[in-house]
């Protein structure tokens, strides 16, 4: 543990402040918090973990925390589903942004072809 502290008290000063990292707009954004406390001497950081997890949530307005309720902090490991679920989650936010401005794109471009427009 003395090693990994060592190392947080390392980092850049422009990311141990509050509010280090700017809003994301509406960006797809998924953040995936464990269930199960952190064991013995981490479980100091349940304290404010929570509020960390929602802070880094409320980053983007298009933003879901999901709560791996019998995870630890290796969610990966104790309920990989949820990391996919967020994956897709975020995948799937993505196209549907990206589609959105092509097909009106498309749209105006039949129109001045003379095209009706889709409905």
């Amino acid at each position: 543990m003395g090693a990994n502290i060592s190392k947080a008290e390392r980092a850049a000063p422009s990311l141990t402040k509050a509010d280090a990292f700017a809003p994301l707009g509406d960006l797809p954004l998924a953040v995936v918090t464990h269930g199960i406390p952190f064991p013995g001497p981490f479980a100091v950081l349940e304290k404010s973990w929570g509020q960390g997890q929602a802070k880094l949530a409320a980053l983007s307005t298009d933003s879901v925390l999901l709560v791996a309720d019998r995870a630890n902090h290796m969610v990966q490991h104790d309920q990989p589903e949820v990391v996919i679920e967020a994956i897709r989650s975020v995948v799937a936010r993505a196209r549907s942004r990206a589609a959105a401005p092509l097909d009106k794109k498309r749209d105006e471009s039949a129109e001045s072809a003379g095209a009706p427009p889709r409905a």
